[in-house]
C-alpha cells in the first residue's frame, strides 16, 4: 500500500488494530465495555478471541494471495525495506518473501505445537501459491 505521508502509515496502523485484534460481537458476549477491562474476563474470551485473529490473519493472506494473482498488485507484495517507520518508532522488518513464508513464521512465532502448517492448511483446502 503506497503511503504518501506519516498520517498514512497511523491510519493503516490503526485499521489493523481496531479491525484484526477487536472483536465488537466478542466484547458484546463476553460484556466487556468502557467500565470493564479486558484484562479482567475469562479465558473463554482469549480463546475466542485468539481464534478470531488467527481467522483474519488466515483471511488476509488470502486475500494478498488472490490479488497477486489476479494482478492487482504490481511487483512485490511484500516490502524489500530492512526498516519501517511506525507511530511507536523504528521497526526491524522481517525478510518475508512470499505468503508462504509469512504464514510459517506466524505459527512458528504465535501457534504451539501446530506442526507443518502448511500441510495442516492443504488439508483444509488453502495452497499457497506465492
Amino acid at each position: 500500500i503506497p503511503r504518501a505521508s506519516p498520517d498514512d502509515t497511523v491510519n493503516l496502523h490503526r485499521f489493523l488494530t481496531t479491525r484484526l485484534t477487536k472483536n465488537p460481537d466478542l466484547l458484546s458476549k463476553f460484556a466487556i465495555n468502557g467500565a470493564c477491562s479486558e484484562l479482567n474476563t475469562s479465558q473463554g474470551f482469549y480463546a475466542e478471541l485468539n481464534r478470531f485473529i488467527l481467522h483474519k490473519f488466515l483471511q488476509t493472506v488470502q486475500l494478498l494471495e488472490r490479488g497477486k494473482l489476479q494482478g492487482a498488485f504490481d511487483g512485490c507484495v511484500f516490502s524489500k525495506a530492512e526498516t519501517a517507520l511506525t507511530p511507536h518508532g523504528k521497526i526491524k522488518l522481517l525478510n518475508l518473501k512470499s505468503t508462504r513464508d509469512m504464514v510459517v513464521r506466524f505459527s512458528k512465532e504465535f501457534l504451539s505445537g501446530e506442526g507443518d502448517v502448511i500441510r495442516h492448511l492443504g488439508l483444509l483446502g488453502m495452497t499457497l501459491n506465492l
